[in-house]
């Protein structure tokens, strides 16, 4: 019964609280009906202008062509398949990779875990531009499709990361 004296007057302080935040917009003073001062916004001059850079302001502004990322090409895809012949790879890159002995597709296991885990199945093996590569102390990886790490093994294409699939 001691406790009833509290509860109310936390009760009380939390209803004050809400009610304040409800109402919005009430003010409790009030104005002058009739005012004859009417105020004018001044009128600008000039219009305004965005800020430019000293290349725009000297007016010697020359177009630039919006440079294009090379974009990673799949060698072999999930099914063990080459998806590129090798007329279509860059001149930088190895020609050794289109042997069979690399078109290699993922065990039935594999599949199933794959398809469990991520619900698609990646390509196996990626050609990745320099310009997309990363480096870090394991390494130099690419990240295909912001999920699958790919990384980079001796002969300078990228493999798809085992803890994928095993």
């Amino acid at each position: 019964m001691k406790s009833f004296p509290f509860l109310l007057l936390v009760f009380v302080m939390i209803t004050i609280g809400c009610h304040r935040k409800m109402h919005t917009g009430a003010s409790t003073t009030t104005t002058p009906a009739t005012t004859n001062k009417t105020t004018k916004a001044p009128t600008p001059a000039e219009p305004v202008k965005p800020l430019l850079d000293s290349a725009e302001a000297a007016g010697t502004v020359t177009p630039t062509e919006p440079t294009v990322l090379p974009k990673p090409i799949i060698i072999v895809d999930a099914h063990g398949n080459f998806a590129v012949s090798e007329k279509d790879l860059p001149p930088d890159a190895s020609k050794v990779i289109l042997s069979n002995s690399n078109a290699r597709a993922y065990t039935p296991a594999e599949l199933k875990t794959l398809s469990v885990r991520y619900k698609q199945i990646p390509p196996r093996i990626l050609y990745v531009p320099t310009a997309l590569q990363k480096t870090n102390s394991r390494g130099t990886y690419y990240v295909f499709a912001k999920k699958y790490y790919y990384w980079q093994k001796s002969n300078g294409y990228f493999y798809l990361d085992e803890n994928y699939y095993k």
